[in-house]
């Protein structure tokens, strides 16, 4: 059986393991006392998902579930997947 190829054209199921990495670091920064630590682990976060469309697809997973748990609001949430998508945008 050939091994699908990911693109942004395929759809499929985020990896659970890399799906709950995400959470947890999204909640960490979530959680931070300061702003500055706040945007850092941010960027982590965001630079970590921007090296494969895998781990994109988790931490977009990862934002729908924190929003839905009322975690982070929907404001965040929308800030998050705008930048998710433009990162994606300069890669592809």
């Amino acid at each position: 059986m050939r091994k699908q190829t990911r693109s942004p054209d395929t759809v499929f199921a985020p990896d659970p393991a890399e799906v709950a990495t995400a959470a947890r670091l999204l909640r960490a920064a979530a959680e931070c006392e300061t702003m500055e630590a706040s945007d850092r682990e941010l960027d982590h976060v965001l630079s970590r998902a921007a090296r494969s469309i895998e781990l994109t697809e988790a931490t977009f997973a990862a934002v729908q579930t924190l929003r839905d748990l009322g975690t982070i609001d929907r404001a965040e949430a929308a800030w998050l997947f705008d930048e998710l998508f433009d990162r994606q945008l300069e890669r592809y």
